[in-house]
């Protein structure tokens, strides 16, 4: 190991252990509130402690390890093929430790939510608004009246929207949960950031990095949000600031990647210091948009909401690098049990992650028409190596690589493992936001409010559990067809 590696490694340790040490102070006083509970003779079950305490002690378990960077990668079997499991450790994985954790900046978390949101604003905000654009023809509203579908057809919808699929997802987004007439975003001005924004996608005619795949992850984060009730512990600078960050994640994306650009040595290397270095371009060029009058839709936030929203829209993108993915994971393995104490941009940033890769969970027709534009993609990239002399990048040499192979083993390692671990979280967080007993606690909410709130438990309740049946019933059969196309 180098001096430099060794400085980055010792970074990263430091980097982990006051992140680590965030997380043992907001358990250490959940636990001291419980106990002060406990001593004036409230009622403290021992459920209530169970939790804390399980992730306290596994805090400390993993504050006295070495970083856990690569664990999960260590167990991928010897069927893998080596280009494959090359990608797998060179794209989910950081070669350096990096300097950003992702719970550097703590913010709110979901039992501060709990606690300040009344039971009336709770049922208010269950329901989506049926608000749409005037003018759309039939087959268009018929389509948007399913933008909460896991099963919506975004090519079709490309189709006939004359291929304006973004522009009407962001808009249809916004509109439902109610979020145009809160910050007083006009319709022309909307359609104005939304139509450049496309362009811009379309700057590079990629195959896969384009408007579609804007608007699939677009509205893919909705159907999350909606489908597993996150917008009850969302506030609406979060919701606009989530949909916003989807919109533009990508945005005039080269159609390569951060590590062509670091080894090309390119201008947006160099500008970006190799760090994020797509991300970090997305960002710029998606706030660069709102800095023309006529596509400012931020100009309704006031100066303490713009400060909040780009800062969850900075940390929501750049949690799309994928070498943040296996942080991720470790941070969610640590609050799955405890979703009071998950810091909700965190949070925000792997759903935009998960909804970045999520088309492995779709239907097969969507799935393998995403597969095919991502490996002509990723092939012309090898094909720009091998002009260049370099060493092709794994999975971009269109004359060696096996897709069936590589999609079995990126469903197997990097998909599943990330769904499971969200609807984990999304199921233990709708049992504490729908803690009946707990609400009813807070003097602003009243007996009255129970059945209500009983029922609406039970809506998302099944909401989720189908929302967990359709993703894993299409990651089954996908991997299925990917095995039978792989022995051929």
């Amino acid at each position: 190991m180098s001096s430099k590696e060794r400085a980055l490694w010792i970074l990263g340790l430091r980097q982990r252990d006051k992140f680590r040490k965030k997380q043992l102070h907001q358990v250490a006083k959940r636990l001291e509130t419980l106990l002060e509970r406990h001593s004036l003779e409230k009622n403290v079950t021992v459920e209530e402690l169970i939790g804390p305490t399980k992730l306290a002690v596994q805090l400390l378990k993993t504050s006295l390890k070495g970083p856990a960077i690569n664990n999960d990668f260590v167990k991928i079997d010897s069927t893998v093929p080596h280009e494959v499991r090359q990608w797998l450790m060179s794209t989910f994985t950081p070669q350096k430790i990096s300097a950003r954790s992702v719970g550097e900046s703590r913010r709110k978390g979901l039992k501060g939510i709990v606690a300040g949101i009344s039971a009336a604003i709770r049922m208010e905000k269950l329901s989506v608004s049926k608000n749409e654009m005037a003018g759309l023809t039939d087959d268009i509203k018929r389509q948007l009246g399913n933008i909460s579908s896991w099963n919506f057809d975004i090519f079709e919808f490309s189709r006939i929207s004359s291929n304006r699929p973004l522009l009407y997802v962001l808009y249809q987004s916004l509109a439902s949960f109610d979020l145009l007439a809160d910050f007083r975003i006009k319709e022309p001005v909307l359609m104005n950031f939304a139509a450049r924004i496309e362009d811009l996608y379309l700057t590079n005619k990629n195959p896969y990095h384009n408007d579609i795949h804007a608007a699939d992850v677009t509205q893919a984060l909705f159907s999350m949000i909606d489908l597993n009730g996150a917008q009850v512990w969302l506030d609406n600078v979060e919701l606009f600031a989530a949909l916003f960050a989807a919109a533009i994640h990508d945005v005039s994306h080269s159609g390569t990647t951060n590590n062509f650009h670091v080894m090309t040595k390119s201008n947006l290397a160099n500008l970006y210091n190799d760090r994020s270095v797509l991300e970090n371009f997305h960002l710029t060029t998606g706030f660069g948009v709102c800095a023309k009058e006529e596509s400012n839709i931020l100009a309704g936030l006031n100066d303490k909401q713009f400060f909040n929203f780009r800062k969850i829209v900075i940390d929501m993108v750049l949690a799309t690098d994928m070498v943040f993915h296996n942080e991720h994971l470790i941070y969610f393995s640590d609050v799955k049990n405890s979703p009071s104490l998950a810091d909700t941009t965190t949070v925000l940033g792997f759903m935009l992650h998960s909804a970045d890769i999520s088309h492995s969970l779709r239907p097969w027709k969507h799935h393998e028409k995403m597969v095919e534009d991502l490996f002509e993609e990723f092939f012309r990239q090898g094909d720009k190596e091998a002009a260049a002399g370099f060493t092709i990048s794994p999975l971009c040499d269109r004359a060696t690589l096996q897709i069936p192979n590589s999609q079995i083993s990126f469903n197997k390692y990097i998909i599943e493992p990330t769904f499971t671990a969200l609807t984990d979280f999304f199921k233990a967080a709708n049992d504490c936001l729908f803690d009946v007993d707990g609400i009813l606690e807070d003097p602003h909410n009243s007996q009255a409010d129970a059945p209500d709130l009983a029922a609406q438990r039970k809506i998302f309740k099944n909401k989720a559990v189908r929302f967990e049946k359709t993703w894993k019933g299409h990651l089954k059969k996908n991997l299925q067809n990917w095995e039978k196309a792989a022995k051929k």
